[in-house]
């Protein structure tokens, strides 16, 4: 098993697909979940949620691949149903809880919530159905809580796909082919989807068809399979390569630069179609470096500390909980304080100092009682399935 690294700045996990434990990954998802919630608590300008979900899809890609192929590598196959089985365990018991809970807490709240919007989010197509219909229908026309359930629809969608890619396509060169060529045709794909859609002016990217290139699950796919495909490269002849590409002191700056620059670029055809193309590239080398490079066991040390961890591991509760927080906090707040800061993202002095800690701190309370008192106790059951994917 081939391990990266060596001195200060070595590397305990395999490079190759493996059933390792990565700390760092949870601490990137610590990361993306700090984007996501301080985003969507006002402060959208500074701290992009979007490229959050974009960091959980790469994160999501690259260890369930690795998971994968290490079973497949030591078994010679893939246990579908115990695959989809851990999958369900993980992610459903939160789910089914968060969802009627929401979707109650947003009525309460002076919203509306849906039926089909309550169905969608208990069965994985919120993406779709935010593209025909409004989720702005939380108390004073903010987000319903149950949208954020988009980028979880298109992780499952995942799931359920990508093991039979794997085991369709044994061969690795091919497999790697045919992951670059869906890579490129959803880039090319979305890139035409986004330039008609500004060509047909703003009743298109100011209505629902705008989130067509955001949320689709083939529009996005491609962010889940950067993650992939470094997974599977790092377990063939390509590894060398990428790991002197990893080593290198410029790659991860390049890689944060061209991010930032992603972020700074505001043509509606690029964001809509480019974005999360070059994201993805910056992901690839990035995350390499700081999983793979010597010259950053600075940041693995960060990301694996066990704050950092800790909040890696409640991302997923956290996730699923910010947003009805902010929806029941927000009727019992003076409409001045709240709607400059949440509608058009202007926060004051008070939100800043005072309610966005104290919702920052109800989120991360509810999610750290979430975490160990609905998400961990089914996990119990993952220990007599075959080597369980975190």
């Amino acid at each position: 098993m081939s391990r990266a690294g060596g001195g200060r700045g070595i590397v305990t996990w395999s490079v190759s697909p493996s059933h390792d434990y990565v700390a760092p990954l949870d601490g990137l998802r610590a990361v993306s979940i700090v984007l996501v919630v301080l985003g969507h608590f006002g402060l959208g300008a500074l701290f992009p949620g979007t490229f959050g979900v974009t960091v959980f899809f790469f994160i999501s890609g690259f260890l369930i691949t690795r998971q994968l192929l290490a079973e497949q590598n030591e078994t010679g196959r893939i246990h579908l149903g115990a695959f989809l089985i851990r999958r369900m365990l993980r992610l459903w018991p939160a789910l089914i809880v968060v969802v009627p809970v929401a979707a109650i807490i947003n009525v309460l709240a002076g919203g509306t919530t849906t039926t089909s919007q309550v169905m969608a989010g208990l069965f994985y197509f919120t993406n779709y159905l935010a593209q025909v219909q409004h989720y702005n229908t939380g108390p004073g026309g903010m987000d319903n809580p149950l949208m954020v359930l988009w980028s979880i629809a298109v992780e499952q969608h995942f799931y359920l796909i990508f093991p039979f890619v794997l085991l369709t396509m044994r061969n690795r060169p091919r497999l790697v082919a045919a992951l670059l060529a869906i890579i490129l045709g959803i880039t090319a794909w979305r890139y035409d989807v986004a330039g008609r859609c500004v060509a047909l002016g703003p009743a298109c990217t100011e209505g629902l068809g705008a989130f067509r290139t955001a949320f689709s699950t083939e529009m996005r796919l491609d962010s889940i399979l950067y993650g992939s495909l470094m997974a599977i490269l790092l377990g063939t002849g390509a590894a060398p390569v990428l790991l002197r590409l990893f080593n290198a002191p410029s790659t991860l700056v390049a890689a944060i630069a061209v991010v930032l620059l992603s972020l700074l670029i505001r043509d509606p055809v690029f964001r809509s179609g480019l974005r999360y193309t070059v994201q993805g590239v910056s992901l690839f080398l990035g995350v390499g470096c700081v999983l793979f490079g010597r010259p950053y066991a600075w940041a693995r040390r960060l990301l694996g500390s066990r704050p950092t961890v800790l909040l890696g591991r409640w991302s997923y509760s956290l996730y699923l909980w910010h947003l009805v927080v902010l929806a029941g906090a927000l009727p019992l707040l003076p409409p001045d304080l709240w709607r400059p800061a949440i509608l058009e993202m202007r926060p004051g002095l008070l939100w800043l100092a005072v309610v966005l800690p104290l919702l920052t701190a109800a989120s991360v309370l509810l999610a750290i009682a979430s975490y160990h008192l609905v998400e961990r106790p089914p996990q119990q059951l993952r220990r007599y399935l075959l080597q369980p994917a975190s």
